[in-house]
């Protein structure tokens, strides 16, 4: 069967991890993919960063924003060069509309969840310069 790009992604970081990185799971107990550590994100190149993450929000989406799947567009965000290619920057632009959707939607005694959604829009709107989009 063939695979897109981006289910072959999504396979390797959300569903089954790399046979290389199997013993950096249990630093990651809610990963069953390739979890996203300091060595495993460093070793993805630019141009790979940029064509994740419109995968990862599109995933973000679409499917369940899980914690892995949070974890891991966290990470990207950190080594994304800028300036933006403009798909990475409309990817971004939807990842902190959907966590402004998805926060206004949660009960208030989620906090932790609720400050997780906040520091993505933190992110996009400050350090990536989409202030319209940024909590005034």
């Amino acid at each position: 069967m063939f695979q897109s790009d981006a289910e072959h992604w999504e396979d390797l970081l959300l569903r089954r991890c790399h046979p290389k990185c199997t013993h950096l799971l249990p630093m990651f107990p809610h990963h069953k993919g390739t979890p996203p550590a300091v060595p495993v994100v460093l070793s993805i190149s630019s141009a790979t960063v940029s064509a994740l993450i419109p995968f990862v929000v599109e995933w973000a989406e679409c499917d369940e924003f899980s914690r892995p799947l949070r974890e891991w567009i966290f990470s990207l965000l950190l080594i994304v060069q800028k300036p933006l290619l403009p798909d990475v920057c409309a990817a971004i632009r939807g990842l902190a509309n959907l966590c402004r959707t998805l926060r206004s939607s949660l009960d208030p005694e989620k906090k932790d969840e609720i400050m997780e959604l906040s520091w993505f829009i933190a992110i996009v709107g400050e350090y990536f310069g989409q202030t319209d989009l940024a909590d005034l």
